[in-house]
Parts: C-alpha cells; sequence; structure tokens
C-alpha cells in the first residue's frame, strides 16, 4: 500500500505509448525509461545523472553501456549511417576491449534504458507513434531532439544488462516489425 499513485495504460500497444503516458505524468526534471529485460549495475544512475548535469554540452538523453546476457557489448551509443541505418557501436565486443571510457556524444541510445530531460522531451513530442509498438522510436527521439539542439550522450560507467529480446523474442513478429519501422525512419529522416 504505496502512497504513490499509479497508472497503467489499458490499451494493448506499444512501449511507447507506456512510456510516453508516464512521462506525461511525471513531474520530475529527469526521468529514466527501463524496460523490464534490462538489469542495471551498481552506480548507474549517478553517472547519468552526473553526465546529465556536469556536461557542457546541451544534453537532452544518456545511456548507459549496454551489456548482453552473454557479457559482450550490445550498444555503446549508436551511429546513423547514410539512407537511415542505425548501427550499435562496439556490438559483440568484449567491455575489456573497448578503449574510451570518457562520456560523449553519439546519435541515438537505447530506450531500453536512458535517462531523459523530461520537459525537452515533452516539448519535442515523445516518441512518434508511427513507430508503435516497437523499434527505431528511440533512434527517432535521439534525432529529433539534436534536431532541436540537445545532444545525445553515452556514459560507458554506467552499464546495464539487455536479456535482448526479453519483449518481442527473436521472433517473426520483431523482425517484421524491425522491417517495418526501418521504412519509415529512413524515410523520416532522409537527410540523414
Amino acid at each position: 500500500s504505496s502512497s504513490s499513485s499509479r497508472s497503467r495504460s489499458r490499451s494493448s500497444s506499444g512501449s511507447s505509448e507506456a512510456k510516453n503516458l508516464g512521462l506525461q505524468m511525471s513531474r520530475s526534471e529527469y526521468s529514466v525509461l527501463i524496460n523490464a529485460d534490462v538489469l542495471v549495475h551498481p552506480g548507474w544512475l549517478t553517472m547519468l545523472l552526473y553526465t546529465m548535469k556536469t556536461s557542457p554540452l546541451k544534453v537532452g538523453m544518456v545511456g548507459p553501456l549496454m551489456i548482453g546476457g552473454d557479457g559482450n557489448v550490445l550498444e555503446a551509443g549508436g551511429l546513423v549511417q547514410k539512407g537511415g541505418i542505425p548501427a550499435n557501436m562496439f556490438r559483440t565486443l568484449s567491455p575489456l576491449q573497448l578503449t574510451q571510457y570518457n562520456a560523449r556524444v553519439v546519435d541515438y541510445i537505447s530506450a531500453a534504458c536512458v535517462l531523459i530531460r523530461r520537459q525537452v522531451f515533452l516539448d519535442m513530442g515523445l516518441f512518434d507513434p508511427t513507430f508503435e509498438p516497437a523499434y527505431y522510436e528511440d533512434t527517432d527521439a535521439a534525432l529529433t531532439m539534436m534536431e532541436g539542439g540537445y545532444n545525445v550522450m553515452l556514459n560507458p560507467l554506467a552499464v546495464a544488462t539487455h536479456y535482448e529480446g526479453g519483449s518481442y523474442g527473436t521472433s517473426t513478429l520483431k523482425q517484421n516489425l524491425m522491417d517495418k519501422n526501418q521504412v519509415a525512419f529512413a524515410d523520416k529522416h532522409k537527410k540523414v
């Protein structure tokens, strides 16, 4: 019996709608978005907040180094290539093979675990429902935030393990969603 109020979306839409609803209801300056299939490591939030609050850059989003269940890197930030094709940086490397452990600007961060400046995110329009129920909503949000003058950053000293596929598995549904939303993303961000 907690004194805090909770709300659940009654629709069967994807995680973006639920995240948008939570952000609209929150009253905090910063908000963390995190998937149920993510396990955060000690100190992760302190490092993300440190980057958000002390960077000389205007930071709108900051995320951790994402490690997979096998212990290898899933993502150390992301890069959007020509044609709107995103790539997770340093995917499959051992974290010990990374040569940079400083916070740095990246093209996008996975919304599986991210700290955002809530009002900036609200002002830019939240996650675009075009990408429901999943995939590319975070990459789209990051590019939109950068277009608005805010940086997206990675702090690799913050670490989270993402048991990737915990939400949609490795099914045909997952691949179909990724394919559909990649086309929509590339169309929306033709200038990239």
